[in-house]
């Protein structure tokens, strides 16, 4: 597992729990691999850098029932993941790109509510590409015969 998959893992954790301690939730996770103990590096090297960006705090708190040499680690969220809006800088082709998709897709299905203005891209229009991905990715799995439970991205939430 590298660190950027295991902030997917965290990611995915923390949107329904709001602490972590190692010990006790990394086999919370979805899909461990063969080599715990390398992913829990991975995992460790994501909380660490997510220390210090400010999203998580850490505590350290004596096992319980042990002495108080004994301390855990325990991974706080700052605040819920939903509160920490985010954005992008958009080049303008990239811009022209998006904005090309929707609209083409909006014309196709003959509906412009959707319609993309490139000079004001947001949250809709990315929203808007991935409800255009799952289109097609669903017209794919059914061509190949797929089962939408075979869909692994669904435990991404």
């Amino acid at each position: 597992m590298t660190v950027f998959e295991a902030y997917s893992k965290l990611w995915t954790y923390f949107k329904e729990n709001d602490s972590f301690i190692m010990k006790d939730d990394y086999t919370k996770m979805d899909k461990i691999s063969e080599t715990p103990t390398r992913d829990r590096g991975a995992v460790q090297a994501a909380l660490d850098d997510w220390v210090k960006s400010e999203l998580l705090t850490v505590q350290e708190q004596p096992e319980w029932g042990s002495d108080k040499s004994d301390l855990k680690k325990i991974y706080i969220l700052k605040k819920p993941l939903d509160s920490n809006e985010q954005s992008i800088a958009v080049h303008p082709n990239l811009a022209t790109y998006v904005m090309t998709e929707i609209n083409s897709f909006c014309e196709l299905i003959e509906d412009r509510t959707d319609w993309c203005d490139p000079m004001d891209l947001g949250s809709k229009d990315i929203l808007n590409l991935i409800h255009i991905l799952n289109f097609y990715k669903s017209k794919y799995k059914d061509s190949i015969g797929m089962d939408d439970d075979d869909d692994d991205d669904k435990k991404m939430g």
